[in-house]
């Protein structure tokens, strides 16, 4: 499965891609929206974990934009610290599947990636999204 990873805070892109590598993981990084809209588009990853707070373009304005196209999005995970309901609410409308707290616990990010299918979204029994900790953000 593949993985993009975007965050503008390099060490921490460079670390969790490195551990997810290590996880048999097919990864990549950007370091800002416009570079990881570009990288989603050449690479049409499964996954892609997108800050919010990035330099370009935010993380919002590329969820927009990957569910503009006439493309399946890759499943989008946001990962950072606006956690707020208001910034839940705001991703889902950009079109995020789950929102996940910085500093991401890589046990919940395991676990959820162990849920994704293929063609990139989760199964669930009871008609929503997998996501830890808390209601689904989006029912498929």
């Amino acid at each position: 499965m593949s993985v993009l990873v975007v965050d503008d805070n390099r060490d921490s892109a460079e670390s969790l891609a490195l551990l997810l590598s290590m996880g048999g993981y097919s990864v990549r990084v950007a370091y800002d929206g416009r570079e990881g809209l570009e990288a989603a588009s050449e690479l049409r990853p499964t996954v892609m974990l997108l800050d919010i707070g990035l330099p370009q373009l935010s993380g919002y304005e590329v969820a927009r934009e990957l569910g503009r196209r006439g493309d399946r999005p890759p499943l989008l995970i946001a990962m950072t610290a606006f956690c707020s309901e208001t910034d839940k609410r705001e991703a889902q409308r950009a079109g995020f599947h789950h929102h996940l707290a910085k500093p991401v616990d890589l046990a919940a990010l395991q676990n959820l990636l162990k849920t994704v299918t293929p063609v990139g979204m989760p199964p669930a029994a009871d008609g929503g999204s997998q996501r830890t900790g808390g209601s689904p953000l989006i029912a498929y």
